[in-house]
């Protein structure tokens, strides 16, 4: 599970943010993307990582 992400949807006024798949963090329903497609959606403005899964697995 470590080379998936979970989305967490984006909230009014927030950003959309990403988890390293096996992050307890947001348990709620989420998709699941590659990590190659995370790192492609970080250079977004409005998407960001949780701060303890900002470190890239490995």
């Amino acid at each position: 599970m470590r080379e998936l992400v979970k989305i967490q949807p984006q909230r009014s006024s927030s950003t959309v943010l990403l988890h390293r798949g096996g992050c307890a963090t947001y348990p709620g329903e989420v998709e699941l993307i590659f990590r190659k497609d995370a790192m492609v959606a970080l250079a977004e403005p409005d998407i960001g990582s949780v701060r303890s899964a900002s470190r890239p697995p490995g």
